[in-house]
């Protein structure tokens, strides 16, 4: 009995630290920023179950930058996957909108294993106030799965200023994008940071469409002088030819109406990254099933199944907190 609770305590461990989150500035509801009543995540390393922010409220700031500097970020867990893409943005409009403010592909925490520093560069034109700080990361190995750790960040700047930049790129959720494993060489779909929309925000949280402007109206054209007049025509002959009369057209045939464009019935299929499950449940929530071969997760109200690791078998400890044992 003693060894099987060592054996939990070690795969809650796992869990807890397997994978990598933001420790600086510190996210809402981890250990370096506890919520309301003390409320801490420890399972804050675990990919991301709701969007955005892993669905927690704002908390208060915890780091102040100046507009036009650099804020250190640093990234630290047990697990880089062999790296991956990260993206690093601000939002002023309760985390709807995501102004992406740096983007590393693919060689984001490629090599090592961590702490990781990143000094992501804070425009001039970022706006002053207060603002949703996120490290977004989309892992190159492993499950395919979208982690996003958020902060409150204070900006020392013009409150009134305009931000342009691209829109946050969210893969491998439901509803979004799926981002195959692209470890080695392989291709890592890089090609979809440069199809990022293009927008603008501003501190009192209206979203505009950015890029760049658009074209000049047209000069118009001076006026053509009109022609001048011509001469006269010359009277007819007192008695003219006789002339025949002009016949009417002749009727176009009947041309028949075209046959109506056949109409394709909607797709049946979800939009890539979902998966039909028919029973519902609350975001959060976990589970084991098929003789603890699959551990779940609710994200958006629907079960996703994951197959355990070889060897081992899916768990529900404390508070219904899933993990990974061994099979008795």
């Amino acid at each position: 009995m003693h060894s099987a609770s060592i054996v939990v305590l070690l795969a809650l461990v796992a869990l807890a630290h397997g994978h990598m989150m933001m420790s600086d500035p510190a996210p809402w509801r981890s250990k370096f920023s506890p919520g309301p009543n003390n409320d801490i995540d420890f399972s804050y390393t675990s990919p991301l179950g709701t969007f955005p922010c892993k669905g927690y409220a704002p908390q208060a700031s915890v780091k102040t930058v100046k507009a036009g500097s650099s804020l250190p970020v640093t990234i630290q867990g047990g697990a880089p996957h062999g790296g991956g893409h990260c993206q690093f943005a601000l939002s002023y409009d309760n985390q709807k909108t995501w102004v992406v403010l740096d983007t590393i592909i693919r060689d984001c925490m490629r090599t090592g294993a961590g702490p990781f520093t990143f000094n992501v560069p804070i425009p001039a034109s970022v706006p002053g106030g207060n603002a949703a700080f996120a490290f977004a990361w989309i892992n190159a190995q492993g499950n395919r799965e979208y982690y996003m750790n958020c902060a409150t960040v204070t900006v020392q700047g013009d409150a009134g200023a305009a931000l342009t930049g691209p829109e946050l790129l969210v893969a491998n959720l439901p509803g979004f994008v799926t981002i195959p494993e692209f470890g080695g060489n392989n291709p890592d779909r890089r090609e979809l940071f440069d199809q990022r929309k293009i927008i603008t925000v501003r501190g009192n949280g209206s979203v505009a469409p950015g890029g760049p402007a658009p074209p000049a109206a047209p000069k118009p054209k001076p006026p053509t002088p009109a022609p001048a007049p011509a001469p006269p025509a010359p009277a007819p002959p007192a008695n003219p030819a006789p002339q025949p009369k002009p016949q009417p057209p002749a009727k176009p045939a009947p041309v028949p109406a075209p046959a109506p464009a056949p109409v394709t019935p909607p797709p049946t299929t979800r939009p890539p990254g979902g998966r039909d499950q028919k029973e519902e449940c609350t975001d959060g929530q976990f589970r084991c099933t098929e003789n603890a071969t699959k551990i779940g997760q609710c994200m958006f109200g629907k079960w996703i199944d994951t197959p355990v690791a070889p060897g081992t078998a899916c768990k529900l400890g404390p508070n219904n907190l899933a993990f990974l044992g061994f099979p008795e």
